[in-house]
C-alpha cells in the first residue's frame, strides 16, 4: 500500500472518529490490509449506511467538510506521527479549523441528517454526533470570544465571553452526567472524553489512566466552573486553560 493511500486512510479514519473512538478507522484500515485494492470511499459509504441508515449519504458528506483542510494544520508525515506546527496551541487549531460558515454548513448537514433518521439506531449513532459537533462548536466560539476580549477589553465583549463559557460549562456538566446505562450503549470513548473534559490540564499521568467512575465523584462534587480542559505535560500535549478558568465574578466596567 503507498503512502499516499496511507494518507486517505488516515484521512477517511478521522472523518468517523468523532463518534466512535476510532473504530471505524480500524475497520477501515483491516478491510484495506485484507484487499489494499478496496476503494476506501466505498467502504466508508458502506460504514455509514450501515451506521445512519438513511442518513448515510448525508454524514458522509457532513464528515467530508469536517476534516477538508486538516493537512493544513495537522500534518501526517511518512513514518513520523502526526503533529502540528509548533506553537500552535489547541485554541488555535479550533479557531483555524472550524471558520464560521464551516459550523454553519455542517450545523445544517447535521440538522438534516438528523430529520431523515427514522429509527432508534440511528438517532442513537446521530446523536452522540451531535454531542461531538457541540462540543466543537462551544469551544470554537469560546476561544474565538477570547481572542475578540484580548483585543478589545470592553464590557460588551467580557459579557459575550462569559455567555460563552457559561454555554460551555452548561454543556460539560451535562455530558459528565450521563448515566452509564446510555453510555455503555450508545457513547464508547465516554471515559477518555470526561476525564480529557475534567483533566485541568494536569499532567496525563494523573488523570488519562484513571478510570472516570473513579474520579466522577471527586469532579462533581468540586465542580467544573473554572476548570481547563485537557491534559499538560510538555510540547504536543492538548489543552485549554483560558478563558475557562478566569474569573467571571469580577465586574468589567
Amino acid at each position: 500500500m503507498s503512502f499516499e493511500a496511507a494518507k486517505e486512510i488516515e484521512r477517511a479514519g478521522f472523518g468517523l472518529r468523532s463518534r466512535n473512538e476510532g473504530w471505524s478507522e480500524h475497520r477501515l484500515i483491516g478491510k484495506l490490509m485484507g484487499d489494499p485494492y478496496l476503494d476506501y470511499q466505498a467502504v466508508v459509504k458502506e460504514y455509514c449506511d450501515g451506521v445512519f441508515e438513511n442518513a448515510g449519504a448525508t454524514m458522509i458528506e457532513f464528515f467530508d467538510l469536517l476534516y477538508a483542510g486538516r493537512s493544513d494544520i495537522l500534518s501526517l508525515e511518512e513514518r513520523q506521527p502526526i503533529k502540528h506546527p509548533k506553537g500552535m496551541t489547541t485554541a488555535d487549531i479550533y479557531i483555524n479549523h472550524y471558520p464560521a460558515e464551516k459550523l454553519a454548513r455542517l450545523e445544517q448537514l447535521l440538522q438534516q441528517a438528523e430529520k431523515k433518521a427514522d429509527s432508534d439506531r440511528a438517532r442513537g449513532w446521530l446523536r452522540l454526533t451531535r454531542d461531538h459537533f457541540d462540543f466543537t462548536t462551544l469551544v470554537t466560539k469560546m476561544v474565538t470570544a477570547h481572542r475578540v476580549f484580548q483585543k478589545d477589553g470592553n464590557p460588551e465583549n467580557w459579557r459575550e465571553l462569559k455567555r460563552r463559557v457559561d454555554l460551555f460549562d452548561d454543556f460539560r456538566e451535562k455530558i459528565i452526567s450521563y448515566e452509564k446505562t446510555y453510555t455503555n450503549r450508545w457513547f464508547p470513548g465516554y471515559d477518555h472524553f470526561c476525564n480529557w473534559m475534567t483533566g485541568d490540564a494536569k499532567h496525563e499521568s494523573t488523570v488519562y489512566y484513571k478510570p472516570w467512575e473513579l474520579r466522577k465523584p471527586k469532579v462533581l462534587k468540586k465542580g467544573t466552573r473554572g476548570m481547563a480542559i485537557g491534559y499538560g505535560g510538555g510540547f504536543g500535549y492538548s489543552f485549554i486553560k483560558e478563558p475557562l478558568t478566569l474569573d467571571f465574578s469580577e465586574v468589567q466596567d
